[in-house]
């Protein structure tokens, strides 16, 4: 009988610790896209540079209100209220890479001519995207350079 007795608690509170647990179903909802072909979100919407730094300095100032559309067709539009510029962009399956890897990212190549806006032309690798966000490092990496362009 004591047996008996010393079981029931111990089985009642393994029940109740059981029973409390429960399966967490909810997802988050961040719908990520190839990664290898940024162009598949950046023609959707408008952007704008959320952070643009190179080693430690921080240059996301001298785009502050510009505003960045991207055309199917290869344009890019920059607008900061007084003043606009049109240049090209492309992107390319296969970023670039050094020391003979092999290119596991997709690369985005963004043309202005026009100040401050030339700041970020260049080729970029794509290090992640979303629907709302696009990481780009520079493709030097000596260069340390990252470019974040959030949807407006």
């Amino acid at each position: 009988m004591k047996k008996i007795t010393r079981f029931v608690p111990v089985a009642l509170s393994l029940f109740v610790l059981l029973a409390s647990c429960k399966k967490d179903n909810s997802t988050a909802t961040t719908t990520t896209t190839d990664p290898n072909d940024p162009s598949t979100i950046i023609t959707k919407g408008t952007w704008f540079v959320s952070s643009l730094t190179q080693r430690t300095e921080d240059k996301t100032l001298a785009f502050s209100g510009v505003t960045l559309t991207f055309s199917s067709n290869g344009t890019v539009s920059a607008t900061d209220g007084s003043k606009s510029a049109s240049g090209s962009w492309s992107s390319s399956k296969g970023g670039v890479t050094y020391y003979g890897s092999a290119p596991t990212v997709a690369a985005l190549t963004i043309s202005f001519t026009s100040t401050p806006f030339d700041k970020i032309s260049k080729t970029w690798n794509v290090a992640s995207e979303n629907n709302s966000n696009i990481h780009l490092d520079n493709k030097e990496p000596i260069e340390d350079e990252h470019l974040t362009l959030s949807k407006k």
